[in-house]
């Protein structure tokens, strides 16, 4: 494992011009993101867009930075049965009142999206990376990454199995069309689509379980107990595992915050190394949380270190920073690295 710390110190160093207090580098950064916008993207961003419904334009301001996983804490409202979006449970009356909903903050959204790109009289997107659609049976979200599904995690925020039911009977628009990523007990095969719903929260785990024949909500693991319970979580019922970088790191009983500017220590780092290696053995991708956020020179050394180990989607609050961290950096394993695709 000590192997690991000189290449993650030198990775943490060569960070480009991190500032000292957290404010040197915003407006650069907003030069790059104008940058970024000013022509698509070589690659889709592998970012988690967290608490996405805070944003100025819920769902549409991570699209426009080609972020492909967004996060929704949904509440059902025993009155209406409507599934309304907010944090708390004191948010719930402010999203009646607003109309924020799952349904018109993301569903509706997201296919009428789908239903433009695939009403091509061409059977291929006009974006450079495609597929032919033929092959796959629909164009995604992502105009110019027609093949990228997008992930839409939603957290159960309470009642959890009325709130599985009512997500459940919203989805069927989608259902209908073969739009939703879906597996099969039978055929033992997991079709993608592009929509990939994510339970999170208070998902119904057995519910999920139940879903034999076309099961297309996917049951968000937990990244620092998959050995306890190792038969449950596997990838024919989730796609993703994931928990706090706390939950995580302390797995020998280490310190349970990042207590250094410098990052993650040498027990942490096994700790992490260790969760997403057997999340990855059973075939699930990886998302760590609630990373130190300040100052930004800690963060952008975590997310460093993290993306070295091996985890799959940067989990964000500030998309606009993670999308403008800085590509010098590789995502990889211990047994190798990748060029980072953020």
């Amino acid at each position: 494992m000590r192997s690991l710390l000189p290449l993650l110190l030198s990775l943490c160093l060569t960070v480009k011009s991190l500032p000292v207090n957290g404010y040197d580098d915003l407006e650069p950064q907003q030069q790059q993101l104008n940058q970024m916008n000013a022509k698509p993207s070589s690659t889709p961003k592998q970012i988690h867009s967290h608490n996405d419904y805070w944003r100025e334009k819920p769902l549409f301001s991570a699209l426009e930075l080609d972020i492909t996983s967004v996060e929704a804490d949904v509440w059902l409202s025993p009155e209406t049965g409507v599934l309304l979006v907010g944090h708390k449970s004191n948010d719930v009356k402010a999203a009646q009142a607003d109309q924020k909903t799952l349904q018109s903050l993301y569903l509706d959204n997201i296919y009428n999206i789908l239903e433009k790109h695939n009403s091509y009289t061409s059977q291929s997107s006009p974006g450079p990376n495609n597929t032919d659609k033929a092959e796959r049976g629909w164009n995604g979200i992502f105009e110019y990454f027609p093949n990228q599904t997008l992930y839409l995690f939603i957290d159960f925020k309470h009642n959890s199995e009325d709130t599985y039911k009512a997500i459940q009977s919203s989805l069927e628009p989608f259902r209908e069309k073969g739009w939703l990523t879906y597996h099969n007990e039978t055929s033992n095969t997991t079709y993608e689509g592009p929509l990939t719903v994510i339970g999170t929260g208070e998902t119904p785990l057995n519910l999920i379980i139940e879903e034999k024949f076309q099961r297309d909500i996917f049951y968000d693991a937990p990244l620092h107990n998959l050995n306890e319970t190792f038969s449950a979580y596997n990838n024919k019922v989730s796609i993703f595992a994931s928990s706090s970088i706390k939950k995580v790191m302390t797995c020998n009983q280490g310190i349970s915050r990042v207590a250094s500017n410098r990052g993650l220590d040498d027990n942490q780092i096994d700790c992490v190394l260790k969760a997403i290696n057997q999340a990855h053995e059973l075939g699930l991708m990886t998302r760590i949380w609630d990373t130190p956020d300040w100052p930004l020179a800690k963060e952008k050394i975590v997310w460093s270190q993290l993306l070295f180990l091996g985890t799959d989607y940067l989990n964000a609050d500030d998309i606009y920073l993670a999308r403008s961290f800085d590509t010098s950096f590789v995502r990889g394993t211990a047994s190798g690295a990748v060029p980072l695709l953020i």
